[in-house]
């Protein structure tokens, strides 16, 4: 019986692992831009979410709340509401605070003030839209646009927040 062995040389080897490195390297490049876009459209949703939730409170409890963020770039909102019927939840002592979430990207906002509020019947006080500060990556949604009477999703063309 005669055996006879056949291998790889070192190139061939040398050659298929660079070949599957650089697909690799394709795809986790991939991979990195779909989380990224997934953690924007989540965050926007989430946004919306918590406006809608603010908004409904405002109705129901028949007081001032609204969305309160601390830097021009911000990660994290909390959602409160007054506590002593001044109509502001920015003052020291006079909120209450409901919900606090922290954002997987930043976001900012092309209104005036730091904050969203919602009257007693529901309507907003303030509009506007809160965008993500991300440019490169475009998801379906990527900003949450306030009217007084409602809040759309909706993604940015250049600084601008369009509705679908």
């Amino acid at each position: 019986m005669k055996f006879k062995y056949k291998g790889f040389t070192l190139l061939e080897l040398v050659i298929i692992i660079g070949i599957i490195s650089l697909v690799s390297s394709l795809g986790i490049l991939a991979f990195n831009y779909w989380i990224k876009k997934f953690n924007i459209q989540n965050d926007t949703k989430l946004i919306f979410s918590i406006l809608n939730e603010a908004r409904t409170m405002a109705f129901t409890n028949k007081k001032t709340c609204g969305i309160l963020w601390k830097e021009d770039k911000f990660k994290s909102i909390e959602l409160r509401c007054d506590t002593n019927n001044d109509d502001k939840i920015d003052d020291n002592n006079g909120y209450q605070v409901i919900k606090k979430i922290t954002l997987k990207t930043y976001f900012y906002s092309n209104l005036n003030c730091k904050y969203i509020r919602f009257e007693k019947e529901g309507f907003a006080k303030d509009s506007g839209s809160i965008m993500s500060s991300i440019k490169d990556i475009k998801p379906r949604y990527n900003c949450v646009k306030l009217f007084k009477t409602r809040i759309k999703l909706g993604h940015l063309e250049g600084n601008e927040c369009k509705l679908e």
